[in-house]
């Protein structure tokens, strides 16, 4: 199952507390599907990379374009290629 994981904002996931939040949503999901997979759109992949490496989940970072536009058309080609959205919000 592949999943779009809205769940990062327009400025780095730097709060601990966040990170947590995050991890643990998709860490449910994990549970009732092992072999999922997250897609998530990524204002600072290398950010986001640092405490998601530590997980095993099975996720892909999108760098997010820097226009409104650009990331519309970003979670479009996404919605095309997945079978759920969830957000952590």
């Amino acid at each position: 199952m592949k999943i779009y994981f809205d769940a990062l904002s327009l400025k780095p996931t730097t709060s601990i507390g966040t990170q947590a939040y995050i991890i643990a949503g998709m860490e449910l999901i994990q549970r009732k599907y092992p072999n999922v997979e997250f897609f998530l759109l990524s204002v600072n992949p290398i950010v986001d990379e640092h405490y998601l490496k530590h997980t095993k989940l099975n996720y892909k970072l999108i760098p997010r374009r820097k226009s409104k536009i650009g990331t519309w058309k970003q979670v479009r080609k996404i919605l095309k290629n997945v079978d759920a959205v969830v957000s952590s919000w």
